[in-house]
This record gives structure tokens, C-alpha cells and sequence, in this order.
């Protein structure tokens, strides 16, 4: 059975981005789910051939390990990481989601990171 992100590839697997944003998705913590995560190198490979030339990834979150495995996948995946912190003061071209905010608001820091297709 195809994953909710499996069945959008599918249907947009002919269009090329520009960015991709990945926000606050599902860290699925239980090793076991894992295979889950939108971030496994399977689904970057997929997410990497809907990016125009030069396109980027870009991912935040609030959970250390899920910006770990992000960056693991990613090298596995073959992606430049242009930018990568755990600790991301928001940029003034950059906008807050509401988990963000919350987040935020109880000094949780935020992980961030892009990725370059190259």
C-alpha cells in the first residue's frame, strides 16, 4: 500500500520545484516506523528528481534525532547540505509554521536544514 507521500509522487513525478519545504513532519521516533519518515534517502531520491537544477530541500523540526538521520539520509541520498544548524534563529525571508511558534515559545530549539541538488 502506498504512504500518502508515495501516492503524491505519483501524481506530480513530472513537475520540477525549485524548494521543497519540509516542516515539522512526523519524526515517527520508534526505530521500527522509521522507514515511515519522509526523510529516508528512498524518498529524498524521489524528492531530488522533482528539483529543477540547483533545487533545494529545506527541513525544520523540533527533534535532534530526526535532524541526525536527516543529515545521514541525505549524504546517502547525494545531496549537498548547503546549511545545517540545531539551533535556528529565524531569517527575516523565513516564515514560522505554528508548531514553530509553539515550539519556540517554550525555548525548544529548532534544527534546520538544505539541501542542494547538485
Amino acid at each position: 500500500m502506498l504512504g500518502d507521500f508515495d501516492f503524491l509522487y505519483e501524481k506530480i513525478e513530472d513537475l520540477r520545484f525549485d524548494a521543497i519545504y519540509l516542516n515539522f513532519s512526523d519524526p515517527w521516533p520508534k526505530k521500527r516506523h522509521w522507514k515511515r519518515r519522509l526523510e529516508t534517502a528512498e524518498r529524498l531520491l524521489k524528492m531530488k528528481s522533482l528539483l529543477a537544477d540547483n533545487g533545494k530541500i529545506i527541513f525544520k523540526s523540533d527533534g535532534q534525532e530526526l535532524y541526525l538521520f536527516t543529515l545521514e539520509e541525505a549524504e546517502k541520498a547525494g545531496f549537498l547540505v548547503e546549511e545545517s544548524t540545531n539551533d535556528y534563529a529565524l531569517s527575516e525571508d523565513d516564515v514560522a509554521t505554528e508548531y514553530e511558534k509553539s515550539f519556540r515559545a517554550i525555548g525548544k530549539p529548532i534544527t534546520r536544514i538544505v539541501l542542494r541538488k547538485e
